[in-house]
Order: C-alpha cells, then sequence, then structure tokens
C-alpha cells in the first residue's frame, strides 16, 4: 500500500511539473530558463544540504518529484498527449510502482504499444 501511495505521488508531481512546464511555455517568458534553474537547484546541493535532505525524509520526497518526471515525460514520449489523458481514466489506469520505474511497461499494459496501432 505505501508503495502504490508513493507511486500516485510520484505521478501527481510528475504531471504537475509536466503541466506546469507547457503551460509556463505559453504564458510566461523565460519558462525555460526558470525551469532549468529550479531543476539544477535540486541537482546542486551541498553535502551540508543532502544530509539534512535524508535526516528529514526529504530525500525521498526529491525522488518521488525526479521519477514522476521521467515517468510523464516517458508517457508522453511513447503515446502523445493521448497516453496522458489516459493516466486519468480510472483507478485501473494509475501506474503501480514498478511502472512508475518503467512507462512502457503502463502504455503496454494500457494497450498503448506499437502492437495495437498506437493510441486511438
Amino acid at each position: 500500500m505505501f508503495r502504490e501511495t508513493q507511486a500516485i505521488m510520484s505521478l501527481l508531481e510528475g504531471f504537475g511539473d509536466h503541466v506546469m512546464d507547457e503551460v509556463g511555455r505559453d504564458l510566461v517568458p523565460g519558462v525555460e530558463r526558470i525551469s532549468a534553474r529550479f531543476h539544477g537547484r535540486r541537482e546542486q546541493r551541498t553535502t551540508f544540504e543532502r544530509a539534512m535532505l535524508r535526516i528529514t525524509g526529504m530525500d525521498l520526497k526529491l525522488e518521488q518529484y525526479r521519477k514522476g518526471e521521467a515517468f510523464v515525460a516517458g508517457i508522453e514520449r511513447l503515446g502523445g498527449s493521448a497516453a496522458l489523458r489516459r493516466l486519468w481514466d480510472g483507478p485501473e489506469s494509475l501506474p503501480t510502482a514498478a511502472e512508475i520505474d518503467a512507462p512502457d511497461a503502463w502504455v503496454r499494459r494500457m494497450g498503448l504499444g506499437a502492437s495495437t496501432g498506437g493510441i486511438a
């Protein structure tokens, strides 16, 4: 149950970042630079900051963001915006913990692979 909750949180956080980047592209001048700095800051932590994140458990939260972003990007790459919409069809369409690390597995489970002729 805990792993599945983490998977859903990763999806929500990753999808939120994806939407902000997509919407921002049209509405916010320089959003690419802002996003790059934001993501760069996540990666460039001092030793002290990394230790504090580990102690407080925030490192796990940041890992959820990273995994969620990678999952959503993978879904979009493999199936486009139609695949992203399928994420919200119902509880059965939510990714499992294993699928968060393997977006292609989610695409196959949802019947969106190349063998089905792609996204309908």
